[in-house]
């Protein structure tokens, strides 16, 4: 499998999907919108995207959310989430909304997180060389083809130990 091929396909796929929703538009009407994980770094390998929604009223701001979302008809399945009233190991303290679609035989997953003062890591100036790309890419191609889950082993937690972050 050409990595790098794969990456670039998922990526277009979700960068249409994100606009195709008009998500972002719509989460920026309710609070700080920051796009994180391997679509924010060229690291595409599953097809899901990463997004936090920072606001002080974090409840508030992702039931409104939902109720726009619900309302564009762009997606075919909603999920809500909450982690403050009932929290989960290594799970932020937020709610949370899922969103799936399927694009070109692809099921696409949008994960929103709406959080008050829980900064999520986005890996902000963290230089990422070709190489090291590569190296995470293959890694997550390893992740899926044996039994190890995502939530058993997260795409951060490969970015940590390749990139040897603390």
């Amino acid at each position: 499998m050409d990595l790098l091929a794969h990456a670039q396909k998922m990526r277009s796929q979700a960068k249409f999907l994100l606009e195709d929703s008009k998500a972002l538009a719509i989460l920026n009407q309710v609070g700080n919108v920051s796009v994180c994980g391997s679509y924010k770094h060229d690291l595409m390998y599953d097809p899901d995207i990463d997004l936090f929604v920072r606001t002080d009223t974090p409840r508030e701001s992702s039931l409104q959310a939902l109720e726009l979302l619900l309302q564009e008809k762009n997606f075919q399945k909603y999920e809500y989430g909450d982690f403050v009233d009932h929290p989960r190991p290594n799970r932020p303290s937020g709610y949370i909304i899922c969103l799936r679609k399927e694009i070109e035989g692809v099921k696409w997953e949008i994960e929103i997180w709406f959080l008050s003062d829980e900064k999520p890591d986005c890996l902000e100036n963290v230089d990422i060389t070709p190489e090291k790309q590569l190296e995470i890419l293959q890694a997550k191609h390893d992740r899926s083809q044996s039994s190890t889950s995502k939530h058993e082993m997260s795409s951060f937690e490969i970015y940590k130990k390749i990139l040897r972050l603390s």
